[in-house]
């Protein structure tokens, strides 16, 4: 496996984590789920303080994994089309050599048809 898709696939892996943990997160921080116990005085602050750092820390993950996954995506596709030029290249110089090759063929062929047409008539 080529380092590009390997690295790739490791942003793609910490992408998915660090949105799935943000999730998980925000709606701690946001509290979408109440305690059903009744009223609190509150929760800790050091959950919340938790959370939002956790928040803060997966939401900044996220972006700098998604950002390293544009720029792996783009330099691969960038590598892609470049040897899918230099493919067509080799291929059109290879071509242009058989063709040579042939052609000297053809002109030894021709060669040896004249020399040997000489050689059967007695002088």
């Amino acid at each position: 496996m080529s380092d590009l898709k390997k690295y790739r696939n490791r942003f793609v892996t910490v992408l998915a984590v660090s949105l799935v943990l943000l999730m998980a997160t925000s709606s701690e921080v946001l509290n979408l789920n109440p305690q059903v116990a009744g009223p609190a005085p509150g929760p800790p602050l050091n959950v919340v303080d938790g959370a939002g750092f956790i928040a803060v820390v997966s939401m900044f993950t996220s972006a700098v994994s998604l950002i390293g996954l544009l720029l792996t995506t783009g330099i691969a596709w960038r590598k892609e089309r470049r040897e899918s030029r230099t493919a067509k290249i080799d291929n059109e110089k290879k071509e242009l050599e058989v063709q040579l090759l042939r052609l000297n063929l053809e002109q030894k062929r021709q060669e040896n048809t004249t020399s040997i047409g000489d050689s059967t008539d007695p002088p």
